[in-house]
């Protein structure tokens, strides 16, 4: 069984297959070329960010990514348990171009970090409270 740790070491060059939202939860089809998997990624999380242009492309380069998941608190400042954005125009674009802003104005309490698919730009981006929000089913 593929574990989480594993497969961002190992996601250099997956592609995106296919993806849904329903019910609280975004599943991710994923052609992970590095172990020579299909694997299916479900994430329970109500905050995301698509980048249609790239998504909607279908040819493969534009839909090869890599999976990234960041602790929040490490990239966003807190005040009263809130994440907050930067206090100058230019790092509030940083945070956004990465998608932190999804965080913004969100209890540190019920969101620690983002999770991300990343390739020619963030694909995908979505919150979540921890690692256990991400289950990983393999498809044959």
């Amino acid at each position: 069984m593929v574990n989480v740790e594993y497969l961002i070491t190992n996601s250099g060059d997956s592609i995106i297959d296919k993806y849904s939202y329903s019910d609280g939860i975004l599943k991710i089809t994923l052609n992970v070329t590095e172990v020579d998997k299909k694997l299916m990624l479900l994430i329970k999380s109500e905050n995301f960010s698509f980048d249609n242009f790239y998504l909607d492309n279908k040819e493969d380069v534009y839909r090869t990514c890599r999976i990234q998941i960041q602790e929040l608190s490490k990239v966003l400042s807190v005040e009263n348990g809130i994440y907050m954005p930067a206090s100058s125009f230019g790092g509030i674009m940083q945070e956004s171009k990465s998608n932190y802003n999804l965080a913004y104005g969100r209890k540190k309490s019920k969101v620690n970090y983002i999770f991300s698919l990343t390739g020619y730009d963030t694909l995908i981006s979505c919150l979540i409270f921890d690692i256990n929000s991400i289950r990983i089913e393999e498809l044959s």
